[in-house]
C-alpha cells in the first residue's frame, strides 16, 4: 500500500513502514486505548487505575496493533464527498480504529453556497478544517455504523454515531458511503436521533435505495441495544482522551482516485 505524505513533525520515521505499536485493551468487541509511547510520536502514559474509571470491569487480554496513516473517504454516486487523513489501529477482533487529529485539513460535501449539506441533489466538494476537538472512530467491520469518541480539550464529551454503509478497502485505507442519519449521545449515554428528515428524503428522492434504508433502520436497533447494555465503546468514565499523534495528516498523493 502506498503510503499517504506525513506533515512535518509528525514523525516521518513511519512513513516506510508501520509506525509502532501501542497496546489495546479490547472489551466486548470494541476498543479502549491504555498504550504507551508510539514510535516517539506521543505518550500514552500506562496506568491501571484506567481499568477502573473505564467502569467495565477487567479489559481482558491486550492485543498489539500497528499504526499507519490513511485516507478515509465517503463515496456517493460516484463522486467523493469527505476526504481526510487519519490514523489507523488495527485489532484481531475484526475491528478498525480511525483517529481524526483536531485541526485536520479535508475535503467534505457543502451546499453550493457553502453551508451544511442538506440534499444529496446538488453540492460540491470543499476545503474544511476538522474542529471538533479529537475523534476517535471505531468501527466493526461490516456494521452500517462507526462510533465516534469524541473529546474537546483533554475532557472526553460523549459519542456521535454515524450510519454509513460497511467499510471496504481502498488503495490507501477505507471508504464508505455517509447514510445521512446520525445518533448524538450524551457522556450519560442519553441520546437523540439527527437529520432523520434528510435521510428520509433522500430515500425518498433514490439516492438511498430500499435494502440500504432498510440496513440503516436495522443498524439502529443494533447501535441502540449495545448502547443499553453499555457496550464497548460506549463505556463509563472515559477521562482519558487518545493523545495518539501530536500532528493532523495532510491528504495523500491520489487520494481523489477512484477505481474505474
Amino acid at each position: 500500500m502506498q503510503q499517504p505524505r506525513l506533515p512535518a513533525g509528525a514523525g516521518a520515521k513511519g512513513v516506510d513502514g508501520p509506525l509502532g505499536e501501542l497496546a489495546v485493551g479490547l472489551s466486548a468487541g470494541g476498543a479502549v486505548l491504555i498504550g504507551e509511547r508510539v514510535a516517539g510520536l506521543g505518550r500514552l502514559e500506562r496506568r491501571d487505575s484506567w481499568r477502573d474509571r473505564l467502569g467495565q470491569g477487567a479489559l481482558g487480554s491486550l492485543y498489539v496493533c500497528d499504526a499507519r496513516p490513511v485516507l478515509l473517504r465517503h463515496v456517493s454516486g460516484g463522486r467523493i464527498a469527505l476526504a481526510m487523513g487519519v490514523w489507523e489501529f488495527t485489532n484481531d477482533q475484526g475491528g478498525v480504529m480511525l483517529h481524526v487529529a483536531d485541526g485536520t485539513n479535508f475535503k467534505s460535501a457543502r451546499a453550493p453556497d457553502g453551508s451544511k449539506q442538506r440534499s444529496l441533489t446538488d453540492w460540491v466538494l470543499a476545503d474544511a478544517s476538522w474542529s471538533g476537538g479529537e475523534a476517535l472512530h471505531v468501527v466493526q467491520l461490516g456494521d452500517w455504523f462507526s462510533v465516534v469518541c469524541m473529546w474537546q480539550h483533554g475532557s472526553f464529551t460523549g459519542w456521535h454515531i454515524n450510519f454509513q454503509r460497511p467499510l471496504r478497502s481502498s488503495a490507501l485505507g477505507w471508504d464508505t458511503e455517509d447514510l445521512v442519519l446520525d445518533i448524538e449521545v450524551a457522556r450519560d449515554r442519553s441520546w437523540s436521533l439527527r437529520d432523520l428528515v434528510d435521510f428520509e428524503r433522500a430515500v425518498d428522492e433514490g439516492h438511498i435505495d430500499v435494502e440500504a434504508s432498510a440496513a440503516v433502520r436495522r443498524a439502529v436497533d443494533v447501535a441502540v441495544a449495545r448502547l443499553d447494555r453499555g457496550e464497548a465503546p460506549f463505556l463509563d468514565g472515559w477521562t482519558v482522551p487518545p493523545e495518539l499523534f501530536v500532528s493532523p495528516l495532510a491528504l495523500p498523493l491520489g487520494w481523489e482516485s477512484l477505481p474505474s
